[in-house]
């Protein structure tokens, strides 16, 4: 960053880009099924999670959209009729034509983006302005948007083709017949972390590597506190979770811990947090590790993407705490972070010379400034006290589950009942065994099961009452109403039946918090 220097390095030549279909964003519905109840799913785990996107469209920011010809996808979404974007600069036929004088400039755009602005120029019909990616909005400022942004049309719901050959594709290598159900639950967890260099007025958080494992007491720190870098869709850095995703959501955020550590505990699967904007204050990456995260992680198999493997192989190094100018630098709350065998072994997959790509400055983002990495440590320390705080303000942390309220009272307070975040007995409040075996999720499935029983019982009251205000209709016939009214009173007495062994194991139930 301090030359502004680009770094390019080239992929492997039998490289072959993963076709990547975003099936969620903000508004996402999510469910977590046992296994056993899935026949022909193929997956090392005793529950899945499954994710279902409840948007026709993405809030795109195409960044990298700013050069022309570099982000294809966008350049063709934004030639598309009925387009809603913002923070563009509207260009007039006059802009346009000197655009196009500039022959060389103008050739690097994309085919559809360059008949897109020729037919605006030559046609006496179009609007008055046109908008392209590579021109932003200028600001009251005098300085350029950092924020463009536009509304795309979901890929998985504009092209059947691709989702059908994905489909067979997964029926084919998991060998199901046509009568089976094809399901694509989620494999891996890997939040994006946003990180920024020191700036004016802005505390500098870019102490993470290109990727880090995290265990659930730490991972839950960072999901708490939602806490990013400077955020062009942000006023500043900070919880940035609290202002963009809270008005989406009328549940306590301390309901949504609670039913993500369940699942986290119940799924099995590790949380990991890759980097976007930079890798420590000199190196900066923008969202190219976003984009190579998933490239990597599709490449290896269930056992290579397990950390206890990683781990245990030197893929994965712990990072602890460290002394510097005499103070304690808490970064043992960066978990586990990517060393060189991974990068050789994994990221080798798709690049040549991937020892070159990542240097040791980068996979230890302490070496480039060590004062800048302890003032980072110190922003997020003290940003997981200020967002635990929260919870102590609106009386929220009476409903968080033990695992949560002991986390919560470490982040705010620095201890829960003589435990700290190293005690043994406070981590084990998130080993898997302990928490399926506890009083507390045995009543979440309770509640659940409860739940689920007087919806049935009030499906049946509707259907009985339905049968006899329509008694001498030919209509119950047409619709198989006894035969619902059957099968419901079957679901009931099997519900009301169900014993400790067979509540729902496996499933995260119900927080107590929403009876």
């Amino acid at each position: 960053m301090e030359n502004k220097h680009w770094r390019t390095f080239t992929l492997r030549h039998d490289f072959y880009p993963a076709r990547k279909i975003q099936m969620e964003d903000d508004i996402t519905a999510a469910t977590v099924v046992p296994t056993n109840k899935l026949p022909g799913l193929n997956k090392p785990f005793k529950s899945v999670k499954f994710v279902e996107n409840c948007e026709f469209r993405l809030y795109q920011r195409p960044d990298d959209a700013i050069i022309p010809g570099y982000d294809h996808g966008a350049e063709l979404d934004m030639t598309l009729p009925d387009t809603f974007l913002c923070n563009y600069h509207p260009l007039t036929k006059l802009e346009v034509a000197e655009m196009v004088k500039d022959n060389i400039g103008f050739s690097k755009y994309t085919e559809p983006m360059q008949k897109f602005l020729l037919d605006f120029l030559n046609n006496d019909s179009s609007p008055k302005y046109v908008v392209c990616p590579s021109k932003l909005r200028k600001m009251s400022d005098g300085k350029f948007s950092t924020n463009p942004r536009y509304l795309q049309n979901r890929e998985d719901l504009l092209d059947p083709k691709a989702i059908y050959l994905m489909n067979m594709s997964v029926r084919l290598a998991n060998q199901l017949l046509l009568n089976q159900n094809v399901y694509h639950a989620v494999d891996v967890v890997v939040s994006g972390r946003r990180n920024n260099p020191p700036e004016k007025g802005i505390k500098p958080l870019c102490v993470h590597n290109p990727l880090h494992y995290l265990e659930l007491p730490e991972l839950f720190m960072e999901f708490a506190s939602n806490m990013t870098g400077k955020s062009p869709s942000s006023t500043c850095a900070g919880l940035e979770g609290v202002m963009t995703k809270g008005p989406f959501n009328c549940l306590s955020t301390v309901i949504d811990l609670n039913n993500t550590l369940v699942s986290f505990l119940v799924t099995g699967y590790g949380g990991f947090i890759s980097s976007a904007g930079c890798i420590g204050p000199r190196v900066k990456v923008g969202h190219d590790i976003s984009y190579l995260i998933p490239e990597i992680v599709c490449r290896m198999t269930s056992t290579e993407r397990s950390p206890d493997y990683l781990i245990s192989n030197g893929f994965l190094e712990k990072c602890s705490d460290m002394v510097y100018n005499e103070k304690t630098i808490a970064s043992s709350r960066l978990g586990c972070r990517i060393t060189k065998k991974f990068v050789s072994s994994f990221f080798g997959r798709i690049l040549l010379s991937s020892d070159t790509v990542f240097s040791d400055e980068i996979l230890k983002p302490e070496l480039q400034d060590m004062d800048i990495f302890a003032d980072s440590m110190e922003n997020m320390v003290n940003a997981h006290k200020r967002a635990a705080a929260i919870f102590f303000e609106d009386g929220s942390i009476a409903k968080a589950c033990p695992p949560i309220k002991a986390l919560l009272h470490i982040m705010a307070k620095g201890d829960y009942n003589g435990m700290t975040m190293v005690s043994d007995e406070f981590r084990a409040m998130f080993y898997p065994e302990n928490i399926l075996a506890s009083d507390w999720y045995i009543k979440r499935l309770r509640v659940s099961k409860e739940i689920t029983l007087n919806r049935y019982k009030r499906c049946l009251d509707y259907m009985l009452s339905f049968g006899v205000s329509h008694a001498n209709s030919p209509i119950l016939n047409s619709i198989g109403l006894d035969k619902a009214i059957k099968e419901t009173r079957s679901t009931i007495d099997q519900l009301s039946e169900a014993t400790e062994d067979n509540l729902g194991f496996g499933t995260i139930g119900a927080d107590m918090a929403v009876l």
